[in-house]
């Protein structure tokens, strides 16, 4: 597996697989981007094409290609490697069975079975002409590997057993259970009599599947459920997983917003249909999880739930976690009781009418409920309990403001007085925007300090590697030792070396060259400002005991220190302040 990662490294870059996911910027020798990891306004994500590896200076994430697509695309390590083998056109080697993980063996039964239930769907005609008859063309069928469970119960067993795969291992994988009774000696297969959709983690490989009952069991007197899925597994996640996003991130990135509708047949034809940026849920509304696979590839969502009062009712619950995450939220109408999948069937330029018209979550839920004909009471009533609420998850201020002048005009009601009443609705879903606030305000002032520090000493020894320098490195380790100390500045330097990231962090500082006097002066007065803060902290602490226990000279001592070290304080703050 090794040689396989270093083939796919020579034969791919770093700019070239980030950039296929973010856009750069070039910046000297170096590309920045926003961070694909946290949220930012600035740009504070570096990526080092002769160092093969990306940083960011924000949160800290760091790596090389195979760090990158597993974070963004939340796989594993072998996840990762799927994806940029295909990229780079290398073949995969695998370790011979003895030598694999769990999850490999586990990958491989639903690999294999997935191929069992594909074969056994060309047989079955009459699934096939199901299929058909829903609107699926046999291009869509193949494509997301559509496939039938036998109407037997150890149909998908015995062949996987031929295949000398284990019972333990066929039932972590979700395939097969024991009956309820505690006598029940043999598995049977929970799947039965049922056309089966293959459910995909990012990088494509299978993870689950969801049954749709097509024959009913053998020898059962219950109904069985419509739709049965596969249960939690080492591999598999409900809250995690939207189905079809492997297929349907390309079609994100590309028009920069996700559709979202409710089932696998409503995906499926609204891919066939050509909105390949379609993803499926796996529950009844989003979850934080997928919220987070959703806001990678763009900000923006369009809500295509079923008509009915269910699907307006997720609808509500998805755009409540949406709206929080920063993400803008649009509802596409749909006729009553239809859902996407048959309005695309009877008439797909509908589904593009509603696609292409569809409102803001806010403007949807006040245009439903002028519609129910209230009066002015029950009116102003149901727009504060269902529309003010997500008004307050918002976290664009611009947004929020225009959205409460809309609420103001229809209410007839002060914009002033509905914003201290939404001010006051709890936001226990709401995400803090990061850059609406100061970051160092979320960090210990000995962190603000290393931070600074770790910055100029990377700073020097990547001046130290260069023929002609840019600052006098001496002059800047003589003020880096009056402001922290010899001892701390010789002891902080020794890891320095230690270190590429530092250096790295270090190298960017370079890509203004005009800028970079400015940049350390402004670095050096940051470290001394918050080495003094410190200090004036630490002394006003002791400044209060020596008070409480009347050791008055100690105290008085202390107090002008105290003068001494704000005035200082007060003079660097005017300086960063210009």
């Amino acid at each position: 597996m090794a040689g396989t990662a270093d083939l796919i490294k020579e034969r791919l870059g770093i700019v070239e697989v980030v950039g296929s996911y973010i856009k750069l910027e070039k910046a000297g020798v170096n590309f920045k981007a926003r961070c694909p990891f946290h949220n930012e306004k600035t740009a504070s994500f570096f990526v080092s094409p002769t160092r093969g590896g990306f940083y960011c200076f924000g949160c800290g994430e760091k790596g090389d290609i195979f760090t990158f697509v597993e974070k963004f695309e939340g796989v594993d390590f072998l996840g990762a490697l799927k994806i940029l083998a295909e990229k780079a056109g290398v073949e995969i080697v695998y370790e011979k069975p003895e030598n694999k993980s769990e999850k490999d063996t586990l990958f491989k039964i639903l690999e294999t079975v997935t191929e069992f239930y594909q074969n056994n769907l060309l047989k079955n005609k009459a699934a096939l002409v199901y299929l058909k008859d829903r609107g699926l063309e046999e291009k869509t069928i193949n494509d997301f590997r559509l496939g039938y469970a036998q109407n037997t119960w150890r149909d998908a067993l015995q062949y996987l057993r031929k295949k000398k795969f284990k019972d333990s291992d066929i039932e972590k994988a979700g395939l097969i259970k024991k009956g309820e009774d505690s006598t029940a000696k043999d598995f049977y297969d929970r799947f039965r009599g049922r056309i089966m959709f293959p459910i995909a983690d990012t990088s494509g490989r299978v993870v689950a599947f969801s049954g749709r009952m097509f024959d009913k069991p053998e020898k059962s007197d219950l109904e069985p459920a419509k739709y049965i899925n596969t249960p939690e597994t080492p591999l598999f996640s409900k809250s995690k997983v939207l189905y079809g996003y492997d297929k349907a991130k390309e079609g994100i990135r590309k028009w920069g917003f996700t559709i979202l509708v409710e089932g696998q047949m409503d995906l499926l034809m609204s891919h066939q249909g050509g909105f390949r940026n379609t993803v499926a849920l796996s529950g009844t509304a989003l979850t934080d999880e997928q919220v987070a696979l959703i806001s990678r590839l763009s900000n923006k969502l369009v809500l295509a739930l079923d008509g009915d009062t269910a699907g307006l009712k997720a609808s509500g619950k998805s755009a409540s976690l949406t709206l929080s995450r920063g993400i803008d939220v649009k509802v596409a109408r749909l006729s009553e009781g239809k859902d996407p999948a048959d309005l695309i069937k009877a008439n797909p330029e509908l589904w593009k009418k509603a696609i292409r018209e569809a409102t803001h979550i806010i403007d949807f839920y006040l245009e439903v409920i002028e519609s129910m004909g209230y009066d002015k009471r029950k009116f102003q009533q149901e727009v504060v309990n269902n529309v003010f609420p997500y008004i307050a998850r918002i976290t664009d201020p611009i947004v929020r403001d225009r959205f409460i002048r809309t609420c103001s005009f229809k209410l007839d009601i002060p914009a002033g007085i509905i914003a201290e009443q939404i001010a006051l609705i709890p936001k226990e879903n709401e995400r803090v925007d990061d850059d609406a606030r100061n970051p160092l305000e979320k960090i210990s002032p000995d962190s603000r300090i290393d931070s600074f520090l770790r910055r100029l000493l990377g700073l020097v020894e990547a001046e130290r590697s260069l023929k002609k320098h840019k600052i006098v490195v001496k002059e800047v380790e003589a003020r880096l030792k009056e402001i922290v100390g010899t001892e701390e500045f010789a002891e902080r330097f020794k890891h320095v070396r230690l270190s590429p990231d530092i250096v790295f962090e270090g190298e960017i500082l370079y890509e203004s060259e005009e800028q970079i006097a400015r940049e350390v002066e402004d670095l050096l007065l940051n470290l001394k400002y918050h080495t003094l803060k410190a200090s004036f902290e630490s002394f006003m602490h002791e400044l209060r005991d020596k008070e409480k226990s009347g050791e008055s000279k100690e105290a008085e001592a202390l107090l002008a220190k105290c003068h001494e070290l704000s005035r200082e304080i007060a003079k660097i703050d005017l300086l960063l302040k210009k």
